[in-house]
């Protein structure tokens, strides 16, 4: 964990880097938009060992114009640049408005979604472009502040209903997630084993999926979860979490019955996190979580399963 006096320090950098870039000459030209925003910033683990991908979402509202210059965003680590993005914003329409995002001109590289108000009045919103850009393999240190930034050469903003040009996003990055810990081998010979998909950040908008493979399949099971990692012998295995213990709702592993260690448990941890079902779940809380399951020949003879454990920490 990053002392609180570096993040401050990283936090400064990012500021000076964003006033840096808002102090650029603006163009001849200037688009006109009602929103341009950086919607999301997205941080997982890289294709390489101990690097991240970051993904980027840029939110294109247009004015009544439609826009023809490109569109620069730019990634910074703190201060240091490390990712440039442009955008391409030929082919939107300026202005249109829908009821439903299939009444918005279709682009193959941008989702449309409707929303906001449509400068005309009425019930009508507003068709807004969205699209992704990406950075793989990106050498990033956990507490480093990843500023993203709508660059606004050749872009200004007219007053339209709802616009709120948020041009810029900071976030967090986290720790990885590790699996830790030791499970218990079932009456099938396996052992349960932790993993995840996506990042424990809470605003990322995707999934942070954690599931336990090699389980018994159609048994029911929970993941349980504490704030601290432990040791405690419990029910012929290791409980792997520290008390209190919180339990989310029972699941019934997938996979097919007749198939050995075919068994698959998956919960979404940021939906739970977001839900509200646990007020400690905040950005900065460590988390150690634990798949129990039901194992009626288990060889220890208690009945019951359990996989290793997942020990993260929740980013922003």
């Amino acid at each position: 964990m990053q002392p609180r006096h570096k993040l401050q320090r990283r936090a400064f950098a990012a500021a000076a880097a964003l006033t840096s870039l808002l102090a650029l000459t603006a163009s001849a030209r200037a688009d006109v938009y009602c929103d341009l925003a950086v919607e999301a910033v997205r941080i997982s683990a890289g294709s390489t060992p101990g690097l991240y991908d970051v993904e980027i979402d840029i939110a294109i509202q247009p004015g009544v114009e439609p826009p023809t210059d490109a569109i620069g965003v730019r990634l910074f680590d703190g201060a240091l640049p490390i990712f440039d993005l442009s955008i391409d914003p030929l082919g939107i329409s300026g202005g249109t408005c829908c009821v439903y995002a299939s009444q918005c001109p279709a682009l193959s590289n941008y989702s449309v979604e409707c929303r906001g108000s449509c400068p005309g009045g009425g019930v009508e919103y507003l068709c807004v472009y969205i699209q992704r850009g990406k950075a793989s393999d990106v050498a990033l240190l956990p507490g480093s502040v990843l500023l993203a930034v709508v660059d606004p050469d050749g872009v200004h903003f007219e007053s339209c209903p709802d616009g709120t040009s948020n041009n810029s996003l900071a976030v967090v990055v986290g720790d990885f997630p590790q699996a830790t810990c030791v499970g218990k081998a079932n009456s099938d010979g396996c052992v349960a084993s932790m993993s995840y998909t996506g990042s424990p950040s809470l605003s990322s908008g995707d999934p942070f999926e954690i599931a336990a493979t090699q389980a018994l399949a159609l048994k029911a099971g929970v993941l349980f979860y504490g704030s601290s990692p432990a040791a405690i012998p419990f029910q012929g295995g290791v409980l792997c979490t520290s008390q209190p213990v919180r339990r989310t709702p029972v699941q019934v592993a997938s996979g097919n019955p007749l198939q050995p260690c075919s068994g698959v448990f998956t919960f979404d941890f940021r939906a739970w996190a977001l839900g509200g079902s646990d007020p400690s779940l905040v950005a900065g809380q460590r988390v150690v979580a634990q798949y129990w399951y039901r194992d009626p020949a288990d060889p220890s003879g208690f009945a019951t399963g359990l996989s290793n454990a997942l020990d993260f920490t929740l980013w922003h």
